[in-house]
């Protein structure tokens, strides 16, 4: 007697993420595999975004961030860097089920650029090293930063230091390294 044949499962038409998630962010509202549309507030120029498919082992998973070009992504894994726009961006995550179902997940991430108000304060010998610094702190691309150089007498109180998000000390100009 002949063994009877067992009919292949059929095709898997499962194609919901079990879990997505932004390297830096967080998506609101909470994650649920029926809701499509998330939003998220960034203050970063880039991130990454980690799908994981329902159907891992047979779902293909696709991110592109404003119109771009699809990157297909592994399951669980995070995606290539995307860069993202001051402003209003769209990341799209397709999930594609081994029978071809597609659904699409959609973040609309605000970019919110991250303004550090710093002050930089000169010591009585390194009014260069401020200055450059200074400089460099204004042509950051990553954050908006708004660096001036200061005296420590304009810094010599809490309502002063309240000013800035961040103060940078220079040397005094003795041969101690302070």
């Amino acid at each position: 007697c002949a063994p009877t044949p067992v009919a292949p499962p059929p095709p898997s038409a499962d194609a919901d993420l079990a879990s997505p998630s932004l390297a830096k962010g967080s998506l609101y509202p909470v994650f649920d595999r029926a809701t499509t549309q998330y939003e998220a507030t960034l203050r970063v120029a880039s991130t990454t975004v980690t799908a994981t498919a329902s159907d891992s082992a047979n779902a293909t998973i696709e991110v592109r961030v404003n119109g771009g070009a699809w990157a297909e992504v592994e399951s669980g894994q995070p995606s290539g860097t995307l860069v993202l726009n001051t402003g209003d961006n769209t990341i799209e995550v397709l999930v594609t089920a081994d029978d071809g179902t597609q659904k699409t997940y959609g973040i609309d991430a605000a970019r919110v650029p991250l303004v550090l108000r710093v002050a930089v304060e000169n010591g009585s010998s390194s009014i260069a090293s401020a200055d450059a610094l200074a400089a460099q702190l204004n042509d950051d691309s990553w954050y908006d930063c708004t660096a001036v150089i200061v005296t420590g007498s304009a810094i010599d109180t809490a309502d002063e230091l309240a000013g800035y998000d961040v103060v940078v000390f220079g040397d005094s100009g003795a041969k101690d390294n302070d």
